[in-house]
């Protein structure tokens, strides 16, 4: 567990908070619109649905540098392909009845990959 975190704004970064799109099955519109922000968050999307995603944003950029995609997480949803395709955020949401030692078991196991 950590304790005393603190968050620092960076100097030279952009003066606003970061922007991100949602989308839902894979719909490539938003993808467009997000190109011009700062990331993704596609949800209820296979994989192949997420690298059209990564590939339009790349098409509308020039480059992914710089920008972010997010993917649910789940216990039982293999993430390795996400990453390989382009996930930089593994969102997961915990639930009021969930321990710490289940938070802390979830996020181990994803940690070692």
């Amino acid at each position: 567990m950590v304790d005393d975190v603190q968050v620092h704004r960076l100097h030279g970064r952009r003066r606003r908070i970061p922007i991100w799109f949602g989308c839902a099955h894979g719909s490539l519109a938003p993808a467009r619109r997000a190109a011009h922000y700062d990331g993704i968050y596609p949800i209820d999307t296979d994989v192949e649905g997420f690298k059209r995603i990564v590939d339009v944003v790349f098409e509308q950029r020039g480059s992914v540098e710089g920008f972010d995609f997010a993917c649910s997480a789940h216990p039982s949803i293999d993430t390795a392909p996400f990453a390989q395709a382009g996930a930089t955020w593994l969102l997961h949401a915990f639930w009021p009845a969930n321990t710490p030692n289940q938070v802390h078991r979830f996020i181990t196991r994803f940690a070692q990959g």
